[in-house]
């Protein structure tokens, strides 16, 4: 541990009640932290006399950059990084093959729920035989409920046609990242018109989580299966139903459910053999609370930090890397700050620079903020950094290492859909 001067203090219960004083000028959030800090030892309290001599606000940055110094490493973190494993989803189960008869054609594969209303196929095996003699598609059910619930719980024809839609590799296995300065911005006092560029969600690679879905539609009578069956049969044939091809592991595949379902009311997604009308392989969904199906997590905005104008109505975090600030307000007044993120105790200067991002342009902006007057803006993690690596998002000078404004992140209790954007940047 590096050494820190440290006063004269002949008595500790005054240096503790001093520590306490000192500890009450902090926002809640951080004297949470600090007082656990201390409690379980990662902090050792007599190495922080020093900075208890002068309360003052602007001296709170150095205390934070002391912490980052002198706090106990753990070992994730003297650990060398190491390689990520992909991150697809919340896992759902693996293709299971249902006879003997079934097994010519290697059917393979892990099934992932992306976010409501989309799947990932992964390490996904097949072998069509002869494509003019086979029709064998993904058909997922039940299309609609009837009154015999095991029937429901098993594949049969009473579903409906997924096509796939292939991944690139380089979603998941960034190689080539852009490489953006990080720069003061040179006119930090300009006044930008108000542009809500960021606003448009509308790319088919963000799902709006908290729109509401629709119910799956319950049977009003008792039919049978064999009469949805002909009625869905006769909708497939006309939809272009596409068999699948040979597919040797490599490839992930996407699978959209349609506008009016989602992932709730469906039991099984099967890989069908509409020639014998029978599944050769399926994946029975989970349900129950410990399905945690990936979605959008909203958090309160940034909030004004004495004399430093932040602030935000709300904090959405898309996916594991896209964070959106909703109506960002901000003035620089002449001082350079950045969005960082950290996985410390307290916001420092040792973090990492997100830059805001331009969807529209396909821009990362990584200069210094500039003025903004309630503005919706897009941020990306930079480099290989999800959202497993933040703990604490802040409006830092790296200048004054003072956090204008922060948050936490509760990251272990996240479940958020992967990021399915084929860009990065550091």
């Amino acid at each position: 541990k590096k050494d820190f001067p440290i006063r004269g203090i002949e008595n500790d219960t005054f240096y503790e009640n001093e520590t306490k004083i000192f500890l009450n000028t902090l926002p809640e959030e951080q004297r949470s932290l600090l007082q656990t800090a201390i409690q379980t030892g990662e902090l050792d309290m007599h190495t922080l006399r020093s900075t208890i001599g002068n309360r003052k606000k602007q001296n709170e940055g150095k205390l934070l950059e002391w912490i980052q110094e002198n706090r106990k490493k753990t070992v994730e973190e003297m650990s060398a990084s190491v390689i990520k494993l992909p991150y697809y989803g919340q896992y759902c189960g693996s293709f299971v093959g249902q006879t003997v008869e079934s097994n010519h054609f290697n059917a393979a594969g892990a099934l992932w729920a992306v976010d409501n209303r989309r799947f990932i196929v992964s390490k996904f095996h097949f072998n069509p035989g002869t494509l003019l003699n086979e029709n064998v598609t993904f058909w997922v059910g039940p299309y609609e409920r009837t009154s015999n619930t095991i029937i429901d719980m098993t594949p049969n024809a009473n579903g409906f046609y997924l096509k796939p839609q292939p991944i690139s590799l380089t979603v998941f296995y960034k190689s080539d990242i852009q490489i953006v300065e990080a720069r003061t911005r040179s006119t930090l006092t300009s006044r930008y018109k108000r542009s809500n560029l960021y606003t448009e969600l509308s790319d088919k690679n963000i799902v709006h989580i908290f729109d509401e879905y629709m119910d799956a539609k319950e049977s009003d009578n008792n039919s049978e299966i064999k009469e949805i069956t002909n009625t869905r049969s006769l909708l497939n044939e006309n939809s272009g139903m596409e068999a699948l091809g040979w597919y040797a592991g490599f490839q992930l595949l996407l699978l959209t459910l349609p506008d009016n379902k989602w992932i709730g009311p469906i039991n099984w997604i099967a890989i069908w053999d509409h020639k014998r009308q029978h599944a050769i392989a399926h994946v029975s969904i989970p349900n129950g609370p410990a399905f945690k199906i990936p979605a959008i997590v909203q958090l309160r905005g940034l909030t004004p930090n004495n004399l430093y104008n932040v602030k935000s109505k709300y904090t959405k975090i898309l996916d594991t890397k896209t964070i959106e600030i909703s109506e960002l307000y901000y003035r620089s007044n002449g001082l350079a700050a950045w969005f960082v993120v950290g996985k410390d105790i307290l916001p420092n200067s040792n973090g990492h620079i997100v830059p805001t991002y331009d969807k529209i342009n396909n821009i990362f902006d990584c200069d210094s903020l500039r003025d903004y007057t309630n503005e919706t803006i897009i941020l990306k993690l930079p480099g290989h950094l999800d959202i497993k690596d933040v703990f604490w998002f802040s409006v830092f000078s790296m200048e004054q290492s003072l956090s204008l404004s922060h948050l936490y992140f509760p990251y272990n209790d996240m479940h958020l859909p992967p990021d399915l954007t084929d860009i990065s940047v550091r």
